[in-house]
């Protein structure tokens, strides 16, 4: 099986994507900034490879060999200010991959579905839906994505990957905040935003096999591509993830009418990740199913939410 480098391989999207090619028989180069996390990846059987900044990857002589076997770079860190430059990087790197007559790289961008903004409150949405952002960032990376579909890449092959809202396991970001709720002095749950919006979720594990099945088909299907990766049943509104979440951690609704037990509060307009996760958006996974041949194995967030909170409580 092909070298694949993971970036931000540490990370909870990272790992699960590292760990899914590592059981599919790659040999998984994870990219990480400090020496504290290579005890994570070796417990995964995932090689470290410490790198602090961008350039370090194709300049340090260490790396080269490494380089020369791998045929897959995974970016799972997603949009950041580096992220130009690593791609310019990558592109002059694969200019000389030419001159060596070593294989065409294949460069895997990880964006998110809230790149759609508000396209839709009611369908779901496909690759070919044009994005409408409500904030600078998720602009920025829309507009990122289609330099990846649609530039001009000569010597390198590229594909973007939209994850629905990850689960399981350590849990991400998101759940740091979900599953210490904010209670008020009269027992209601408070939560700021629209209670009645949906997002499609995804397992990580699920995700993780998504990334294999980019890097196992022939590369004619997945460059200049676009895959979105969700299930395509799994859209629970936002104020039932938040009722249940709370529940796990001990929470009691103070009404028979659960509904009547949430403090619903105004979203903070300088906050940017509630902003841009004010919009509804649910995504048809159908080019994933059909093209990748993948198909998700946990069907439902909510329904096992008891063992998800577990899992995070235990890992924390």
């Amino acid at each position: 099986m092909s070298t694949v480098l993971v970036l931000g391989a540490n990370g909870y999207i990272g790992l699960g994507v590292s760990q899914a090619l590592q059981r599919n028989g790659f040999s998984v180069h994870g990219v990480i900034r400090s020496e504290k996390h290579e005890k994570l990846l070796w417990q995964s059987e995932i090689t470290p490879l410490i790198i602090s900044k961008a350039e370090t990857l194709f300049t340090e002589e260490k790396f080269g060999k490494i380089l020369e076997k791998t045929s897959v770079i995974i970016d799972c860190i997603g949009l950041t200010e580096e992220t130009d430059k690593f791609v310019q990087l990558l592109k002059d790197h694969s200019a000389e991959r030419l001159k060596k007559k070593l294989g065409r790289l294949l460069f895997v961008f990880t964006s998110g579905i809230m790149t759609y903004g508000n396209a839709s409150s009611e369908t779901f949405l496909d690759e070919n839906v044009r994005p409408e952002p409500t904030h600078s960032w998720t602009e920025k990376r829309k507009n990122f994505e289609f330099e990846l579909v649609n530039g001009e890449f000569n010597y390198l092959d590229t594909c973007v990957i939209r994850p629905g809202f990850v689960y399981g396991k350590s849990g991400g970001g998101i759940f740091t905040d979900y599953f210490n709720p904010k209670i008020t002095q009269d027992g209601k749950l408070s939560i700021a935003g629209s209670p009645k919006k949906r997002w499609s979720w995804v397992h990580v594990d699920d995700l993780g096999e998504a990334y294999s099945k980019v890097v196992q088909v022939g590369r004619k299907l997945v460059s200049g591509q676009l895959f979105n990766i969700a299930n395509p049943n799994d859209y629970p509104t936002y104020d039932r993830v938040r009722i249940e979440i709370a529940k796990q951690t001990g929470w009691k609704p103070t009404t028979e009418n659960e509904a009547d037990s949430l403090l619903i509060e105004p979203v903070p307009q300088d906050n940017a990740g509630l902003v841009i996760f004010e919009n509804t958006v649910m995504i048809n996974p159908r080019k994933a199913i059909e093209v990748l041949g993948w198909e998700p194995k946990h069907l439902n967030f909510i329904e096992k939410i008891h063992l998800y909170y577990q899992s995070w409580k235990n890992l924390q």
